[in-house]
């Protein structure tokens, strides 16, 4: 009965916009312009073998807001990638293909996705239902979810918070002005080392990528890269990456100059051991609007270190930095999950008309209202590693967390990214805390909500309660530091690390020794 009266609240709540992607408006094309011919996916870009896409069935498309008019067909990268076998689909290469819940039924992972959805509590009214039905009241439920998240943030924090994909946008731009490769390839490293990644992390990271890669390229190999393995054990691992174990390729660029290195993995791990070797860990915030922070600190006060993914992840940013902004090495390196190729679009086209969203771990915990970790099974369902369709290139349950966000920024003129970094920002605040006690606490309001205990706005309110309120980030009641990488700042240098190395005499800059005048020294910073 519990589950009739959701489904008929679901028919209320949830226009047709929820469950099928909202058509974008589509400028007519050019007459005069002619088709374009990228490179096959079935061989190596460059290689000469070419596919022409007119003979591929198309979404229609035209450039979207703000591209670069020399970068793909659109401007932008399809956010899905279907297969046949271990063969791309030409139609990838269109960058005309977005994901949505039509994705999921196309290939057949509607039902699968709603069926494990229905175990975690807040979703015991999906158990038993027709995939249809179930999504119907799954959509409401994150819909509402979303909401209530934007209805408690105040406006002149959404004003700001909207902006981290301009932020980012203006962080690659100045990267490309920085270093001379196209904005692209910046969006490409940036993205590309995004998975599981602190933005703030991210951001350095990038920086720390395409600097070594071009500024340090003929930087002699060092003793102190040489001892890095022993700190780093990772580097001498049986561990396979490209196909290669670690320590064949750590033996492959000993005593080498990074010029002097031909493959991407090569490239990768001599950056992070030279990173790791000469340069400070210290790493800045960022604001929305891309102005570099303050040094990040620990709760006592400690100058935080900054962390690497994976070697496969340093490759594809190499990849991406050394594209020379070619469309389809982009594409490639970017891989085929979804939230890094829309994390690539937000960056690279923030204006895009396409809804292109990133959904990571804490967007996946605005949806379901509850701390979420990396590791956590709803996390690992949304970012698409489960319930797969090679066919459509969908994965997971992301193409249904993509609409619902679309839904709602409709509903208050908002772009999709927009109302996606507004929440994304919100809910980090409201769950800071992400301990086991902390989540069954949640998960026991959810199954009172199952129960019908509860509505669903009581168990909002009584989770918001319980977590203390939505707690504001530092840059909302700071001044702008008046610091980025156009104004020749880095997200690494500062005096929280500088100190620590005995270099500050020699690399503090204007920003700096003005905020050392202002007594900030004496705060750690």
């Amino acid at each position: 009965m519990a589950s009739k009266k959701l489904l008929d609240l679901a028919e209320e709540l949830v226009s047709p916009a929820i469950t099928k992607k909202p058509k974008a408006k589509v400028r007519p094309k050019a007459k005069s312009k002619p088709k374009a011919v990228y490179a096959s996916p079935s061989t190596k870009v460059g290689e000469g073998t070419n596919i022409d896409l007119s003979t591929v069935t198309l979404p229609e498309m035209s450039r979207v807001p703000g591209a670069d008019p020399n970068f793909g067909p659109t401007g932008r990268i399809s956010t899905r990638v279907p297969k046949r076998g271990k063969e791309t689909l030409p139609e990838t290469y269109s960058g005309a293909l977005t994901i949505g819940q039509e994705q999921m039924e196309q290939g057949g992972t509607l039902g699968k996705n709603m069926e494990f959805t229905s175990q975690f509590p807040g979703f015991g009214a999906l158990k038993g239902l027709p995939p249809e039905d179930a999504a119907k009241i799954y959509n409401a439920i994150q819909r509402k979810n979303i909401e209530f998240t934007l209805d408690r943030l105040p406006p002149e924090f959404q004003d700001r918070s909207k902006m981290w994909y301009v932020g980012a946008n203006r962080i690659a731009e100045e990267l490309s002005n920085k270093y001379g490769i196209p904005r692209s390839s910046a969006s490409g490293a940036l993205a590309a080392l995004s998975p599981q990644m602190d933005w703030f992390k991210n951001a350095s990271l990038g920086e720390r990528v395409i600097d070594t890669l071009i500024a340090k390229r003929d930087v002699p190999w060092s003793a102190e890269m040489d001892a890095i393995p022993k700190k780093y054990p990772a580097f001498t691992s049986p561990t396979k990456n490209a196909g290669v174990p670690n320590y064949e390729t750590w033996a492959s660029i000993r005593g080498k100059k990074l010029s002097e290195l031909e493959t991407p993995i090569q490239k990768a791990m001599w950056i992070r051991a030279y990173d790791e070797a000469h340069n400070p860990k210290t790493y800045r915030a960022i604001t929305p609007e891309g102005e570099l922070g303050d040094i990040m600190l620990s709760a006592s006060g400690k100058p935080m270190d900054i962390g690497w993914g994976g070697f496969g992840e340093i490759s594809k940013a190499v990849q991406a930095a050394e594209s020379g902004g070619d469309f389809n090495k982009i594409s490639d390196a970017m891989g085929s999950q979804h939230k890094v190729r829309n994390f690539f679009n937000n960056i690279e086209v923030p204006f895009s008309d396409q809804g292109d969203i990133t959904v990571d771990t804490h967007q996946i915990a605005v949806g379901a209202f509850r701390p979420l970790a990396g590791s956590d099974d709803l996390t690992n369902q949304g970012l698409g590693g489960m319930f797969k369709n090679a066919p459509t290139g969908s994965m997971g349950n992301y193409g249904q967390q993509a609409d619902n966000v679309r839904a709602v920024a409709a509903d208050r003129g908002l772009l999709p990214r927009e109302a996606q970094s507004i929440s994304w920002e919100g809910i980090r605040g409201l769950f800071d805390v992400k301990t086991p006690k902390t989540k069954q606490m949640v998960d026991d309001i959810w199954r009172a909500y199952d129960r019908g205990d509860l509505s669903q706005d009581q168990a909002l309110a009584m989770i918001e309660e319980r977590m203390g309120g939505f707690k504001m980030p530092t840059w909302f009641s700071e001044p702008s530091p008046k610091r980025s990488i156009g104004r020749g700042n880095s997200t690494m240098y500062g005096l929280g690390g500088l100190l620590g190395m005995g270099l500050l005499d020699q690399a503090l800059d204007d920003q700096d020794k003005d905020a050392q005048m202002s007594g900030l020294l004496g705060r750690g910073i």
